[in-house]
C-alpha cells in the first residue's frame, strides 16, 4: 500500500501490524522518502527526534527532547549533544528563543555567550556569568 501511496489503506492495515514493528516500518517509510508519514508512525524516540530534526519540526523535536528523563547526572552527553544540536538548527532557522532555551539545556555557555552578546542582552550575560560560576 505504501509503495502505490495508498496511505489511506496502509493506515487501515497498520492497527494489525504488531507494535514492535513500527519502527522498521518508519524506516522504510523513512527511505522512501515518506519522512512526515515516518514520524507518525515511528515510537522510537531517537528515530522520532531524528525524523522530526530532518523535518525541521522543531516543536516535535522539543516535545521529544523535553519528555526525555535525564540521568543521575543531570544530564548525558548524548542528550546534550541533542539538545546542541536542536539549538543550532533553530538558530539557522532564526527561532532565537527555541535556540536560547536549547543551549539552557544543553549547557551550552559559549553558544549562550554569542546569543547574548549578539542581541546585546545585558542582563542575560550577567545571568550566563552567575551560571557559569556555579557550574565550577
Amino acid at each position: 500500500a505504501v509503495v502505490r501511496q495508498d496511505f489511506d489503506l496502509a493506515n487501515e492495515i497498520l492497527p494489525s501490524v504488531p507494535r514492535d514493528q513500527y519502527n522498521d516500518i518508519a524506516r522504510f517509510l523513512e527511505a522512501q522518502g515518506f519522512k512526515e508519514v515516518a514520524l507518525q508512525v515511528a515510537d522510537d524516540p531517537d528515530l522520532r527526534f531524528d525524523l522530526a530534526l530532518q523535518l525541521e519540526n522543531f516543536q516535535v523535536a522539543l516535545e521529544i527532547m523535553k519528555s526525555q528523563k535525564p540521568d543521575k547526572s543531570g544530564s548525558s552527553v548524548e542528550q546534550q549533544q541533542r539538545w546542541k544540536q536542536l539549538g543550532d538548527m533553530a538558530l539557522a532557522n532564526g527561532e532565537l528563543v527555541l535556540a536560547e532555551e536549547c543551549a539552557l539545556y544543553a549547557e551550552d555557555f559559549s553558544g549562550l555567550l554569542l546569543l547574548h552578546t549578539a542581541s546585546g542582552n545585558r542582563e542575560s550575560m550577567m545571568k550566563l556569568s552567575a551560571l557559569a560560576l556555579e557550574q565550577k
